[in-house]
């Protein structure tokens, strides 16, 4: 018998499909019915040290998930350095909506609450 070279499938010969005709074991399709829980808004206008976070509700009686109380900080001012009170975040409350989106922390300052600025505010004000 003579030897035949026969053609062999190996990783160099095999040929793959183009992507574009590969089927997916998943289907990716536009969410349905996506309702945002947070975002971060303003970038671009706030300064680095501030972040806008808009937390979402959806209509629901769900609390936002974190407790505040008083507190005081350090405002730079014309005439120096000055402690004003301030409202921040004393706690947050695990699986509540604060606690879902990450973006709030213990000690968090709150600068504004539904566009009212409560800056320099205690909670008595």
């Amino acid at each position: 018998e003579a030897d035949q070279d026969l053609p062999v499938a190996n990783d160099t010969t095999k040929r793959k499909k183009p992507v574009s005709q590969r089927k997916s074991p998943f289907q990716i399709s536009m969410p349905q019915n996506f309702r945002p829980v947070s975002s971060i808004i303003d970038v671009d206008i706030l300064p680095e040290c501030h972040r806008r976070v808009r937390l979402y509700r959806q209509g629901s009686d769900r609390p936002l998930g974190f407790y505040i109380r008083d507190g005081t900080t350090v405002r730079v001012t014309p005439y120096g350095l000055e402690k004003v009170p301030g409202i921040f975040i004393s706690r947050i409350v695990p699986g509540g909506l604060a606690a879902c989106t990450g973006l709030l922390a213990i000690n968090d300052q709150v600068l504004e609450v539904n566009g009212i600025d409560v800056m320099g505010k205690s909670l008595d004000q």
